[in-house]
């Protein structure tokens, strides 16, 4: 019989996604150095259209791997998109298995 924690551990750990989306890794990495960046800025960098970007970012956010804050700059709404926690962490292992990193 197991006990009620550890199937409560194992029913709230996410599991590594199947796939990340074309294009999603790069997403990913631009974002792993830093505190946030500018929605706008990163899909210059990247060098997508705005369709290719909005589906990449809203494919990202159901998996739980980019948040996408906004916020006010006097009168224009800013967004600035994040890695969550869960996105580091899969961004990580995603690595470790590519480049076979040390743990």
């Amino acid at each position: 019989m197991q006990s009620t924690l550890a199937t409560e551990t194992r029913s709230t750990r996410r599991e590594f996604p199947a796939t990340i989306p074309r294009g999603g890794l790069r997403l990913l990495l631009a974002l792993i150095s830093s505190d946030g960046v500018e929605s706008s800025s990163l899909r210059g960098k990247l060098g997508v259209d705005d369709q290719e970007y909005r589906s990449l970012l809203d494919a990202l956010q159901r998996q739980y791997l980019v948040d996408v804050v906004s916020g006010l700059d006097g009168d224009a709404v800013n967004e600035t998109l994040r890695l969550t926690d869960y996105g580091e962490e899969v961004l990580t292992r995603l690595m470790e298995r590519t480049f076979e990193l040390p743990e």
